[in-house]
């Protein structure tokens, strides 16, 4: 529930049902209306440049089918489409009732005050993160068009914007330096918490961004923790906690598209809400990797703003919570979506089977804008298939549709089989492959070994940072002058001052115990006694004796 209160467009997502409002009084006669703004000023000036982030409403559909980003359909689509939020479908209310404000969710979402309409079962007031919210001006231009039937065309006016700050999932900031921005989050926790500070970050105006602050912190042991929190200043979407797989030079930078490929996600949560992870499960923040925090922000306004994230641990032992549990992935990264493709599929054929009994915690699907499906569906030994979880909209998946939490656990066999199917609508004139788009199942599993990982052709999951095999090289082995080949285990951080080699390839593969460097584009890059491999995602530095 928490994690809906925070999306986009939680409830405001519609039907195309033929009991649509626009027969409820409607006055779009294609007249001019004499004495209120129509929706046509209301878009220019206020809502599609308050609302049409493309994390919420903008392109490629808009959370939940409502866009912004063209007047036409955003009019056609709140006139003649039904709340699927429950409480305001069994009141018959529309997302915009011709004459009739109170009955109008729309009304509802941008006038009430946060607390009544989490109480009323209405979901969060809107704009998501309280800034570029309408001003009393423009509130009371949305008011005067509904009263006045919902005309098309209207009265010009002006629109004037404010600061929802109502609610308490968001941090109320006015300072601009580091020490400031810190002191807004009170008193550090606890020893039963670890925070972690992101950078300060510049929103510049009208502009949604999504960085990365690579903390000057390498991990010295592996840490329990059982929540996620994390906590964000005005406009925030969402902050997610990683840790790099070769680390790199503190600071901020793009988080976005090939940068995640060196990244591995440990929890995440909307602003202001808890990581999904119940008491008795524990997840690890592995030794020798360096901490990373993803924030998201969206600022709809004329004015740049400087916020900052803040994420809390809750720290727990194994006594606490005896559950271990880990990250188990179903990615598929080989598919290209033509341009203009409507609904074009692609999976993981007859699917993963599991290779182990494990029970599963947790289930979120992701793909980016252009996903129009996804679902994910399991196969018990001996038993037919069915859809475990399903999602319908690409701007959801991509920013944090809400997870399904499994309570009681879901126990899954060795035979059990997972299959997960995408499908896009491209509306671009280029081809779309990953990362640009995903598909991609992320779930939280126990007793955990590892990181699990299926792919577009693998039939059981691989099993990356489980170390204890035997590797390629010999243990001894001190690297060539770049530090490519020295001997390197999952966690143990021999490759963290190593030269341009600081990448253990053991932690995604046990025989691969060397350090590497990714990036490489010939043999002479990677120095003497070692070849530059392409392995699809990305190409490695491999010593010769490892070569096949």
């Amino acid at each position: 529930m928490a994690l809906s209160w925070l999306a986009c467009a939680d409830d405001t997502s519609t039907d195309d049902g033929d009991d649509g409002a626009a027969d409820a009084g409607a006055t779009d006669t294609g007249e001019t209306h004499p004495t209120a703004p129509g929706y046509q000023q209301l878009h220019d000036s206020y809502f599609a440049v308050g609302c049409a982030a493309s994390a919420c409403h903008g392109e490629g559909g808009g959370a939940a089918g409502l866009s912004f980003a063209d007047a036409d359909a955003a009019y056609d689509t709140l006139l003649n489409a039904t709340p699927v939020n429950p409480v305001s479908a069994e009141n018959g209310w529309a997302l915009v009732t011709p004459g009739d404000p109170e009955r109008s969710l729309l009304w509802q979402k941008v006038h009430s005050d946060n607390a009544s309409l989490v109480i009323d079962g209405l979901g969060s007031r809107m704009p998501i993160g309280g800034a570029g919210a309408p001003g009393p001006q423009t509130l009371a231009a949305i008011q005067a068009w509904i009263e006045a039937g919902a005309p098309r065309d209207g009265q010009p006016f002006e629109a004037d914007f404010t600061t929802n700050e109502d609610t308490s999932l968001y941090v109320d900031c006015d300072a601009t330096d580091e020490a400031g921005l810190r002191d807004c989050f009170g008193e550090e926790p606890g020893d039963d918490i670890i925070r972690y500070y992101s950078q300060p970050i510049t929103v510049p105006p009208r502009s949604e961004i999504q960085l990365c602050t690579y903390l000057d912190e390498i991990t010295t042991e592996s840490v329990s923790f059982r929540s996620f929190r994390a906590r964000q200043m005005v406009g925030g979407h969402h902050s997610a906690l990683y840790v790099a797989f070769a680390p790199e030079d503190p600071g901020l930078r793009d988080c976005t598209g090939d940068a995640m490929t060196n990244l591995r996600i440990l929890a995440g949560a909307f602003s202001g809400t808890d990581g999904l992870v119940p008491d008795d499960v524990r997840l690890d923040l592995p030794a020798n990797r360096q901490v990373v925090l993803q924030s998201h922000y969206i600022n709809p306004t004329d004015a740049p703003i400087v916020v900052m994230d803040a994420v809390d641990l809750t720290l727990t032992t194994a006594e606490e919570s005896p559950v271990l549990a880990d990250s188990f992935v179903l990615n598929m990264d080989a598919f290209e979506i033509p341009p203009g493709a409507e609904n074009h599929g692609h999976g993981n054929g007859d699917g993963c089977r599991i290779a182990r009994d494990i029970s599963l915690h947790s289930v979120q699907l992701h793909t980016h804008e252009n996903g129009r499906l996804m679902e994910l569906v399991h196969t018990p030994a001996g038993e037919d298939p069915y859809v475990l979880f399903s999602e319908t909209d690409g701007i959801l998946m991509r920013e944090g549709a809400a997870a399904l939490l499994l309570d009681p656990p879901l126990e899954l066999g060795a035979d059990d089989v997972l299959q997960v199917r995408c499908e896009w609508s491209n509306s671009t004139d280029e081809a779309l492959t990953f990362p640009d788009e995903m598909c991609a199942a992320f779930m939280y599993y126990s007793p955990g070994e590892g990181f699990l990982l299926c792919d577009d052709d693998a039939t059981e999951p691989g099993l990356l940072g489980a170390g204890g095999g035997e590797g390629c090289v010999d243990p001894a082995n001190p690297g060539n002058e770049l530090g490519v080949g020295r001997a390197c285990t999952s966690d143990g951080g021999e490759c963290l001052d190593n030269g341009d080699a600081i990448l253990c390839l053991a932690t995604f593969d046990e025989r691969a115990n060397f350090c590497s460097m990714f990036g490489c584009e010939t043999d002479a890059d990677c120095g003497e006694g070692a070849i530059c491999r392409d392995e699809g995602v990305a190409t490695a530095c491999v010593p010769v004796e490892c070569a096949d």
